[in-house]
């Protein structure tokens, strides 16, 4: 070969060169696009082969429905179905899917504003679907609906998932959603015109001269500054001692509730977590603590986040636990966004109280029991609440 031609290979050999060495150095990390192929690494391309023969069965099914199902059919709709009845397979009412929709609506929930009729519920054990919750001057009071109530149906139809009963629930305001309640022995069927909602997380007020009373609905983004607010509001006017209310309380925000242990307890651990690996993670309060004396009040519908609370005060022995046995959910939750906005919550962890009792399926069980079935029961516990304060 004359100088010439190998002069003229030189360019060619050293651009197969550098193509060569960036591949190498890339790893073949994504892959290179030749033609109309695409040159991919053998751990990527088994990872890939392995994903397409486990769900061969849901792309046939897919190509199916595309190429020879009769009527036309809502494809966005089928997908969310589909996500929802994968969660809701576990058996785990906590672990589910969000549409776009149902995860909006939970963030406006969090921040303490939504459209929707006003009302807080949660399932069963039976399955039933029961009203823990009313907010006041909303929608579902002005109806008449109350705390305690059961859903029996929904504009007609019978539901046995919470997210999927919420969607129904919810719409834009002005417009009307149909409740079947069950109350004691009694069906009431009520007509709702649906509002927007701007409900207060945190009430406070003076129950005497030494007594002020702080009740927590739920805890969203803003709970732990507006306790803190209210009980220094208390503090500031000399109280001795506060009631604080609990009951009814789904739970919420997982922090929140630890930032109201930290403002109640002293340094300790408030509570720890384990995941299915076993890691654990700790929360801890610091020394500086409120000086004022207070009893929690709580009931079967105090769950979650309030039962870490209501758990920790029990195991420090600074305050008193009145009322029922809490709900029993003592794990949590971990919420996966989609850029389409929705989202997965996962269960993912377990928490105990300060001396490792398990909360999940159990509850917290109050220093002092004593039931309320009642509007005047439940102003009962209140006022043992305040003469356990004044001793």
């Amino acid at each position: 070969m004359d100088d010439r031609n190998r002069g003229r290979r030189w360019p060619g050999v050293l651009i197969t060169v550098l193509i060569t060495a960036a591949l190498c150095v890339g790893g073949f990390a994504a892959y290179v696009k030749i033609t109309d192929k695409v040159l991919v690494d053998r751990a990527r391309y088994e990872e890939d082969a392995e994903a397409y023969v486990k769900y061969s069965k849901f792309f046939d099914m897919q190509s199916l429905i595309e190429g020879q199902y009769l009527y036309d059919y809502d494809g966005e709709k089928m997908m969310d179905d589909g996500y929802h009845a994968m969660l809701k397979s576990l058996g785990d009412v906590y672990t589910r899917y969000m549409d776009a929709e149902e995860y909006a609506t939970l963030e406006r929930s969090i921040n303490s504003r939504f459209t929707g009729i006003g009302i807080t519920f949660t399932m069963t054990e039976e399955g039933e679907l029961r009203i823990i919750d009313v907010v006041k001057d909303g929608p579902a009071e002005i109806a008449g609906i109350q705390a305690g109530d059961v859903i029996e149906t929904i504009n007609g139809e019978v539901y046995d998932d919470m997210s999927l009963a919420a969607a129904a629930i919810r719409g834009d305001a002005g417009t009307t959603v149909k409740l079947r309640i069950k109350r004691g022995a009694e069906e009431l069927d009520f007509s709702i015109i649906r509002g927007v909602i701007d409900d207060v997380n945190v009430e406070s007020t003076s129950l005497t001269d030494d007594i002020g009373y702080i009740r927590i609905k739920s805890f969203g983004t803003e709970t732990a500054d507006l306790f803190d607010k209210a009980l220094s509001e208390l503090e500031s006017e000399g109280k001795t001692g506060v009631v604080i209310d609990l009951r009814g309380n789904p739970g919420g925000l997982f922090d929140q509730g630890i930032r109201i242990a930290d403002r109640l307890l002293p340094e300790m651990l408030v509570t720890y977590t384990e995941d299915k690996a076993g890691n654990r993670q700790e929360y801890k309060s610091d020394e500086a603590c409120t000086d004022l004396d207070f009893v929690i009040l709580v009931n079967g519908d105090t769950a979650s986040t309030s039962e870490v609370l209501a758990a920790a005060v029990k195991d420090s022995g600074r305050g008193t636990i009145l009322g029922e046995q809490t709900f029993g959910k003592g794990v949590v939750q971990m919420t996966h966004v989609y850029p389409d906005r929705t989202a997965v919550n996962v269960t993912a962890m377990q928490y105990f109280s300060p001396n490792g009792n398990e909360i999940h399926g159990k509850g917290v069980a109050p220093d002092v029991v004593m039931e309320a079935r009642n509007l005047e029961e439940w102003n009962a516990q209140i006022q043992k609440a305040v003469e356990i304060l004044q001793k």
